[in-house]
């Protein structure tokens, strides 16, 4: 029987197929689903660069992997390394393109891995004591384009983003503990208290996410340096002070805030050694090491350092301002749209100093006894909120260096595992609206009834981590810059929080009419909360409540207000943003500062994570 050329390299064969002799057997010669297979199975151990390869063959070969009808074979091969993306409650996606999302991750991986070595610090012996240098052949320059680091840096964010959802807590499914106290809620706070843990469940055992796997591989030797020393600099290097504004500086921020500050990794060396080491092949580094700056690059230094710039931008009292909502939001100025909200700047300049300058001309803000109470205060709408990722990255370095000098490693790594950031752990299951509920309901469902429920996980007990400056302290440095003396250190509590919902009021973003905005309302602990069960009267417990709602970029807002020591007048405000998918264990970080807006009003950073 003859089969032709054209019926063997076909998707089927007409009649049955001949066997080929073993001079006669080539790639080609297999059927489609086998090729696809196979080039499956390659991204599975881990060589998806074998695609590109194999499709560069041949036209036959190129048309099978980019010129398909559908995108099946991309959708298997994005699944062989990654969590499927549309199992979330929350979908991040409206439409999937499989072929961009996974050659992204893919080139991510290469880029991000490609530049983030190992530093070599070079112990000099002749000194007795002092820092270890880094070797200037291994220390970043500012050639490398700063396009393509945004790229790398919303890619990882988005590989955070879309883990696999984790299955509810046990707790999130129990009955609410003060649904049926009999105590006042102020006294019941203090009794719960101690029967609640610190700290989010363990994630030990919760299942594995594939995307979770993929970002501790990528991530093995942190971010290329180039971007790590922009937000632990020193007084040898120079970061434009408007950098944090920029597109990458937004999108560094947005990923220290779900990971955290991450180190550059580093080896030592001696003078001797350095001179034998090979020379570093990473994009933008420099090729002479018989040179090298006096920049001690130990882990602890590194860590200080960004505590030291995060600080400048945390406790700046010139950033509040109407124009950001009084919370960390980018400015907004009159008739301004969500899309112009946000700089996207792309400017990487590196000789402006790291004075952190941004609002010197803005116009809300103006010298103590001299506000104009005349004034008129635009209110900013949510579709023009817009998270200003910069500044929450901060707070998330002044409270991440807080926890480490307060609480053992095993509590700090229980809340920043990055499971927490999955999905799901404190969302109840979901009961779906059916056809009768909603003929019962007399239309009321088709105007946004039906989703009336808890949908951010808000009802249940709360940790509450506050760190700010005293009084003097801030004004000090406000006046006089700094905030890297020595002996500088936050003043921090852990409180608990009791929330429940109270009502709901339509999304004020259309897109999302299924996420209604959710109203609640509390109890807190003070600034001088003690946690004494034998005089709870004693105990400073304050009223509290507030809305989570959702921003036009998808970003869900919490914002409290609480009480005074009397619970008679609002004293403090909070604004916050959620960390990872909605319902995560790590919860959410923010600013807080006073209720009525007042000028030399204080401000401060806490993290809010549930515990039952």
């Amino acid at each position: 029987m003859h089969t032709t050329n054209a019926n063997i390299h076909s998707d089927r064969l007409v009649g049955p197929p001949r066997r080929l002799c073993p001079a006669e057997a080539t790639l080609l010669s297999l059927p489609n689903e086998v090729l696809e297979s196979i080039l499956v199975a390659c991204a599975e151990e881990g060589h998806p660069e074998t695609i590109a390869a194999v499709a560069g063959v041949c036209n036959h070969l190129f048309n099978l992997v980019y010129r398909t009808s559908d995108q099946h074979l991309w959708r298997s091969l994005f699944l062989t390394t990654f969590d499927e993306p549309r199992v979330h409650r929350f979908p991040l996606f409206e439409g999937i393109d499989w072929q961009q999302a996974f050659e992204d991750r893919i080139w991510t991986r290469h880029f991000t891995s490609k530049r983030a070595q190992p530093l070599v610090l070079i112990e000099k012996r002749k000194l007795r004591s002092g820092p270890l240098a880094v070797s200037t052949s291994f220390l970043p320059s500012s050639s490398d384009d700063a396009v393509a680091r945004a790229k790398a840096l919303q890619t990882l964010c988005s590989v955070i983003l879309s883990a696999a959802p984790r299955p509810p807590d046990r707790l999130a499914t129990e009955p609410r503990v003060f649904s049926s106290n009999r105590r006042s809620s102020l006294d019941h706070l203090v009794e719960l208290s101690p029967r609640v843990a610190l700290f989010p469940p363990d994630s030990s055992s919760v299942p594995p996410s594939s995307n979770i796997a993929w970002l501790r591989e990528t991530l093995a030797n942190g971010l290329p340096p180039a971007l790590t020393i922009k937000i632990s600099p020193s007084s040898k290097t120079s970061t434009n002070p408007k950098w944090h504004e920029s597109a990458e500086g937004l999108m560094m921020g947005k990923f220290i805030c779900h990971i955290g500050f991450t180190p550059i990794p580093t080896q030592i060396s001696t003078d001797a050694e350095a001179h034998a080491l090979p020379r570093s092949n990473a994009p933008g580094a420099s090729h002479d090491v018989s040179q090298a700056v006096n920049i001690d690059m130990s882990e602890s230094a590194q860590r200080t350092r960004a505590l030291w710039y995060a600080r400048k931008r945390v406790f700046n009292m010139r950033y509040l301002s109407h124009r950001r909502h009084w919370g960390p939001y980018l400015p907004v100025h009159p008739n301004d749209s969500a899309a112009s909200a946000r700089r996207s700047t792309n400017d990487d300049d590196e000789d402006g100093g790291d004075d952190d300058s941004d609002d010197d001309d803005d116009p809300d803000w103006v010298p103590t006894g001299h506000r104009d109470a005349s004034r008129t205060v635009y209110a900013r709408s949510a579709e023009q909120l817009i998270p200003d990722w910069s500044w929450l990255a901060a707070a998330r370095v002044v409270l991440e260096c807080t926890l480490r000098k307060h609480q053992s490693v095993e509590n700090v790594q229980r809340l920043e595992a990055w499971d927490n950031l999955r999905e799901g752990t404190w969302l109840r299951p979901e009961k779906a609206v059916s056809s009768e509920d909603d003929a019962e309901g007399g239309g009321q469902f088709d105007d946004g009834k039906k989703y009336e429920r808890d949908w951010a996980g808000v009802e249940g007990v709360w940790r509450r981590f506050v760190c700010w400056l005293g009084y003097d302290t801030l004004i000090f440095h406000n006046l006089h810059g700094g905030f890297n003396a020595p002996n500088l250190n936050e003043v921090w509590i852990i409180v608990p929080v009791t929330l429940r919902v109270t009502g709901y009021s339509p999304s004020p973003i259309p897109k999302y009419a299924d996420r209604p905005t959710i109203h609640f309302e509390g109890e807190m602990g003070g600034a001088d909360w003690q946690g004494d069960v034998e005089l709870p009267e004693n105990e400073d417990v304050r009223k509290a409540y507030g809305t989570v709602s959702m921003l036009a970029d998808g970003n869900v807002r919490w914002c409290l207000t609480s009480m005074g020591d009397d619970n008679e007048d609002v004293e403090w405000a909070s604004e916050a943003i959620q960390l990872g998918g909605i319902g995560s264990a790590m919860g959410h970080i923010g600013m807080w500062t006073g209720a009525n807006h007042e000028e030399d009003d204080p401000v401060g950073v806490f993290w809010q994570w549930r515990v039952g």
